[in-house]
């Protein structure tokens, strides 16, 4: 009999012990799987920041990019622009130049140009071997009347012996003072002179 009762008590004992094990490796288990789950949150949250984190420098690296290259494509364009203006510009005063060198005008231009480069009235007038006759006895005397109207005084604007190499116009010269009247230069000064004026005029419309 008291056999059987410590048989009876070892086995609720043992059966207690298994009970709490269970129950311990139950709870273990439970535990682990929370742990489980909160590290799988932490790590997709952890992954979702990270992710928007790269989209936002994404987002960012792309517009400065594309803000980069919408500034290079304006100062490409602008560039283009200036490029056609001043090969409008050349066009223009190219055109005035063969303009000048016209029968019927050129004569009048070395008028004006010996007109407005005498200084003292007694510089000698040199132009090129194609030129040679156009500076006439009729041509000379019309040249110091106007010239000599122009300083009130008497001139005596003559040929010169030399000949050189204008590209069209001529060249003022007294002792070491030369005053350079070939077309090139003139248009050149021109140009520096008139290119912003006229650039407004032809381009300032619908340009905003």
């Amino acid at each position: 009999m008291v056999v059987n009762q410590q048989s009876h008590a070892m086995n609720k004992v043992s059966e207690k012990i298994l009970a709490d094990a269970r129950k311990e490796a139950a709870d273990v288990e439970e535990k682990a799987r929370r742990e489980e789950k909160d590290l799988i949150k932490a790590k997709e949250k952890a992954l979702a920041q990270a992710t928007a984190k790269h989209e936002e420098r994404l987002a960012t690296i792309y517009s400065a990019e594309l803000k980069r290259q919408e500034a290079l494509a304006e100062i490409e364009f602008r560039k283009s622009i200036l490029m056609r203006k001043r090969e409008l510009m050349r066009e223009i005063f190219r055109d005035v130049s063969e303009h000048l060198l016209r029968p019927e005008i050129y004569p009048s231009f070395l008028e004006a140009m010996i007109i407005r480069g005498a200084v003292s009235g007694e510089e000698v007038i040199i132009v090129s071997e194609r030129d040679r006759n156009l500076p006439d006895d009729t041509f000379l005397k019309g040249a110091n009347e106007k010239a000599a109207e122009r300083l009130g005084h008497t001139t005596n604007l003559r040929l010169d012996s030399e000949v050189r190499e204008t590209g069209g116009g001529l060249f003022l010269r007294e002792d070491n003072i030369e005053f350079n009247a070939s077309i090139d230069t003139v248009m050149r000064n021109v140009s520096e002179d008139m290119e912003m004026e006229l650039a407004r005029f032809l381009f300032s419309e619908g340009e905003e």
